[in-house]
């Protein structure tokens, strides 16, 4: 299988990183599918893998004392596992996908490696995260 091209990603966050930051997740991202409520990160468990949906939509659920309720949305512009990107290895949230599509995926590990070494790719993904 030959390596991914930040060309044919359709997903927004991961077209607009810089070549060098996109060139350190290339050969971790793996394609997947997204079925309709499958828990992409459950809440309170480790986080195995960052998620860039590509088509489909991930809802974010927090459960309060009235029940589950739906606090934000994730489509191909943006990512699931911010808290990845912020040095944390879980979630008070659900992540689980509303609207069935495909996604490109990173092990969080390598996810945590490449910003490591990249400020790049780190201030695009914390611009995300404040966005």
């Amino acid at each position: 299988m030959s390596p991914l091209q930040q060309a044919s990603v359709r997903n927004q966050l991961l077209a607009a990183l810089t070549p060098d930051a996109f060139w350190l997740l290339q050969l971790h991202l793996e394609p997947v599918s997204l079925g309709l409520r499958q828990w992409v990160i459950e809440t309170q468990q480790s986080i195995r893998h960052v998620t860039f949906p590509e088509h489909g939509i991930v809802s974010i659920l927090a459960d309060t004392s009235q029940g589950r309720i739906e606090v934000g949305l994730i489509g191909p512009e943006g990512m699931a596992g911010v808290p990845v990107v912020l040095g944390i290895d879980h979630s008070p949230h659900g992540y689980m996908v509303q609207a069935e599509g495909e996604a490109l995926r990173i092990p969080a590990q390598d996810l945590r490696t490449a910003l490591r070494h990249s400020p790049s790719l780190q201030a695009g993904l914390l611009r995300y995260a404040h966005a």
